[in-house]
């Protein structure tokens, strides 16, 4: 037993019969106390730090999903006019600027009087074009997805002409930079014509040069409806 001086009997076994605690078991204690508060803290950060990840994360995907998908469209356009932009290099200085900034493009039917008027006013002013044929039922629907309801539809850059009407497409053309003659060279070749549904076969274009019918085609046609046009479509 542990002998204690000055201090009272009522105390003095009890102070000195309690083993004394080491400083290092003491902190070690208040430690271990303290873990339960501690973990309790850490885990609320983990949590928090976990619910700001998620939100993080579904940002994070919810914008990668936008730039795909904006790709995605970008690619498209790029497709579509990569190739007057190709072509536009081989034409002459004149043509370049505007083959590149509004590409003509002709949606049309083989059986349609304002068609062939439109596609020889294009030819006679040397305008570059692709044409896209629309003949066949499915061609029809595939076109009407397309928001065409009209032949023959012009685009000139991002701007849609309905219908035939030789003023309207003079003016658009010219207010694009197109010269009002021709000044393809001689050995230029026409895109042949596509269909307007995906991955089907191109047909030949007509000639280049202005045909005798084309030179005297009346460009005051009226846009009227063709009796051998496709059910559902206004020429």
């Amino acid at each position: 037993m542990q002998r204690c001086n000055n201090c009272c009997a009522s105390f003095a076994i009890f102070a000195c019969n309690t083993p004394s605690i080491p400083h290092t078991q003491e902190r070690a204690m208040q430690h271990t106390l303290g873990m339960p508060e501690a973990a309790g803290q850490s885990a609320q950060s983990l949590a928090a730090s976990s619910s700001v990840l998620r939100n993080t994360a579904w940002v994070a995907a919810l914008v990668l999903s936008s730039l795909v998908s904006a790709a995605s469209a970008q690619a498209v356009v790029r497709s579509q006019t990569a190739a007057p932009h190709a072509a536009a290099a081989k034409l002459p200085a004149v043509l370049q600027q505007s083959v590149s900034r509004y590409p003509v493009t002709l949606y049309a039917s083989p059986d349609c009087n304002g068609c062939k008027l439109g596609r020889a006013l294009l030819e006679r002013r040397g305008i570059p074009f692709q044409e896209y044929r629309i003949a066949s039922p499915e061609e029809q629907r595939a076109a009407s997805n397309l928001g065409i309801s009209t032949l023959p539809h012009l685009m000139i850059g991002t701007q849609a002409l309905k219908g035939y009407d030789s003023q309207d497409w003079a003016n658009y053309l010219s207010a694009a930079g197109y010269p009002e003659n021709s000044v393809l060279p001689a050995n230029y070749q026409a895109p042949a014509v596509k269909s307007v549904l995906p991955d089907a076969p191109a047909t030949p274009s007509s000639t280049n040069a202005p045909s005798e019918a084309s030179s005297a085609a009346d460009t005051s046609a009226p846009s009227n409806l063709d009796d051998a046009s496709p059910e559902g479509f206004r020429f």
